[in-house]
């Protein structure tokens, strides 16, 4: 095991046990997504993907549509 590993196993020790567990299911989460990432992707897919793990669940249904509202607080538009 490398020095950086051993380091890092040392300071998630120190952490509360609720922290170490979701450090772990981290890990595992991002140890499963880099084992699925190694068949070949091509850039659609790709772009895909990274679309799915940014996209962020607002529960604005109309955000696209009325995007200068809620950056700029402009009035909404008439649909």
């Amino acid at each position: 095991m490398n020095n950086l590993l051993e380091s890092a196993i040392e300071l998630v020790k120190s952490l509360p046990e609720s922290e170490q567990e979701k450090i772990a299911l981290l890990m595992i989460d991002n140890l499963q997504v880099s084992e699925n990432n190694n068949t070949e992707l091509n850039d659609w897919d790709k772009l895909s993907q990274v679309l799915d793990e940014c996209q962020i669940e607002t529960g604005i249904t109309d955000l696209a549509e009325q995007h200068d509202h809620y950056i700029h607080g402009t009035p909404k538009r008439a649909n």
